[in-house]
């Protein structure tokens, strides 16, 4: 394949069709799932530990800790045109959030 325009091989495309050919684009599929999870749940602790500090009950580190997940990943989505943003496309992100936030919450309060 071409660029009409600059009359170059689109050689990354290939890569990404041959990848997905031979099955290690399911590999990159995995990884990036696995980083999201990983992403998503370093968020949400953080901001559950900035709500924690500043006292907030178990509904503020709640919400405090799911703003700060979601939040990137909207802004993210929004800047690149996708929507509506992936937050709303898979429910399981906003559970690992919000118990990733209540986990926090539970061991930082009621630790001795």
């Amino acid at each position: 394949m071409v660029c009409p325009a600059c009359k170059t091989e689109y050689t990354i495309i290939k890569k990404l069709i041959l990848q997905k050919e031979s099955g290690i684009g399911m590999e990159i599929e995995t990884i990036l799932f696995i980083l999201e999870i990983i992403g998503t749940i370093s968020f949400a602790v953080s901001g559950a530990f900035v709500a924690i500090k500043a006292k907030f009950d178990i509904f503020g580190v709640l919400v405090i800790g799911c703003i700060t997940a979601f939040g990137g990943g909207i802004m993210r989505d929004m800047l690149i045109g996708k929507f509506p943003p992936g937050i709303f496309e898979k429910v399981y992100i906003i559970l690992i959030a919000s118990a990733s936030a209540l986990v926090t919450f539970f061991i930082l309060v009621h630790s001795p």
